[in-house]
């Protein structure tokens, strides 16, 4: 898996604004945690710009014409309210999906030491967050679309690697793994799959009619 130029494509989808919502929470978190991700971003939208401005001006039909003039006329209102804050392990964009505490969510055991949490994100992939206690290892598997792993708290690590707090690991069907949280912190991450994973190994094989995850 060429996982930097993927990385890239995804930068510059969400640029342009044609991500899902699930894969742009991923992209827009892991802004909020790095500065060289939000620098990437912006300047993909800027080249974005100037090949907007590159391009030929299309006719408008007068109804739109007038509707946004409309608009234009129309007066900013004079209060803003500001947004709530949120939960501060989170990143804010999460915030509106979590609110205050990550404990309030409706957590799902999903096998001792691991828990999630399914946020309500519109279009495709789902996304939720994932609590591993630490050194608890996830069972091994592959995965049928692209996973998505943004680490919020703690770390984890598998044979690609070590991943800690603003690393995002995108995994494919190439890739089976069995992630492990590093000791001595348990690890939040946001996960978005655009496909249920397939458990591999002696026994997962034989999970898998059962356990649509």
């Amino acid at each position: 898996m060429a996982v930097s130029t993927e990385r890239d494509d995804l930068l510059i989808a969400y640029a342009a604004g044609m991500l899902p919502e699930a894969p742009s929470l991923v992209v827009a978190a892991q802004a909020a945690l790095r500065k060289d991700v939000g620098r990437a971003i912006g300047d993909y939208e800027a080249v974005a710009g100037a090949l907007l401005e590159d391009c030929a001006a299309s006719d408008v039909s007068p109804e739109l014409r007038t509707r946004v003039l409309s608009l234009l006329d129309q007066e900013e209102p004079t209060t803003h309210r500001t947004p709530p804050r949120g939960d501060a392990r989170v990143p804010a964009p999460l915030w509106g999906f979590v609110g205050e505490d990550v404990e309030r969510l409706n957590w799902r055991r999903v096998m001792p030491g691991v828990k999630d949490s399914v946020l309500p994100t519109k279009g495709g992939g789902t996304a939720r967050l994932m609590w591993v206690r630490s050194g608890v290892k996830v069972p091994a598997h592959t995965h049928q679309g692209l996973e998505m792993t943004l680490v919020l708290e703690g770390a984890f690590s598998d044979s690609t690697g070590t991943y800690g707090p603003g690393d995002l690991q995108l995994a494919d069907g190439s890739l089976d793994h069995s992630p492990i949280a590093e000791r001595g912190e348990a690890c939040l991450c946001l996960v978005v799959t655009q496909a249920p994973i397939r458990l591999t190994g002696r026994f997962g094989r034989l999970l898998n009619r059962f356990i649509r995850y």
